[in-house]
């Protein structure tokens, strides 16, 4: 999962933006039936189970309800790996402070010896310092890092479900433009940007 988390959503938006609107020729040319062909070659998993839903005859209201459902489920689980990591975080650093005052009670039950002293005071000092290092430069930036991809992967996944209805309304690709512009992407469907098949 967490590979997949980190895959550029950038190119994958674009892979969803060219797959909707070849699937979206294919139907207005041929009907929904020649969806049964283009669902091979499309790499986005929502995507391929909209096409799927569609291709079984599925009402609008249980395309939307099914895809929201696996939206949901995507976003809890990338929300459970972000709260893993940023708690992992905060966890490391007080494991880090154990380490530091068990390295200070080392040292201090051996005052008596000065040639001692130095073994307890590089426990406490190397707890503190792998603590912080794990909690600051690993964890919570990876935590934040999910945090941030769980929002592009939403939007993406919003895009898809409104093209994946798109499709079962057999709407014209002046609606499936309009619905890119609400993402950002102004230039879908223009004629100097033929689209590609996805993973091609």
């Amino acid at each position: 999962m967490l590979q997949s988390t980190f895959q550029n959503t950038t190119r994958k938006q674009n892979a969803v933006i060219n797959s909707l609107t070849m699937c979206s020729a294919r139907v207005r040319a041929d009907g929904i039936g020649a969806l049964v062909k283009e669902r091979k070659h499309l790499t986005y998993d929502l995507l391929r189970d909209g096409v799927s839903l569609i291709i079984n005859n599925f009402t609008p209201e249980e395309i939307k309800h099914n895809l929201h459902a696996k939206i949901n489920a995507r976003q809890a689980q990338m929300a459970l790996a972000s709260n893993l990591f940023e708690n992992m975080s905060k966890v490391s650093r007080g494991v880090g402070m154990i380490g530091t005052l068990l390295g200070l009670i080392a040292m201090m039950s051996k005052i008596s010896d000065p040639s001692t002293i130095g073994a307890g005071m590089a426990l406490a000092l190397i707890t503190t310092l792998y603590g912080l290092l794990l909690g600051t430069i690993l964890y919570a930036p990876f935590g934040e890092k999910i945090a941030i991809e769980a929002e592009k992967i939403y939007e993406l996944d919003l895009l898809t479900m409104e093209g994946v209805l798109t499709l079962k309304g057999k709407k014209s690709s002046v609606h499936l433009k309009d619905i890119m512009k609400t993402y950002g992407k102004k230039d879908v469907g223009d004629s100097k940007n033929s689209p590609k098949r996805a993973g091609r």
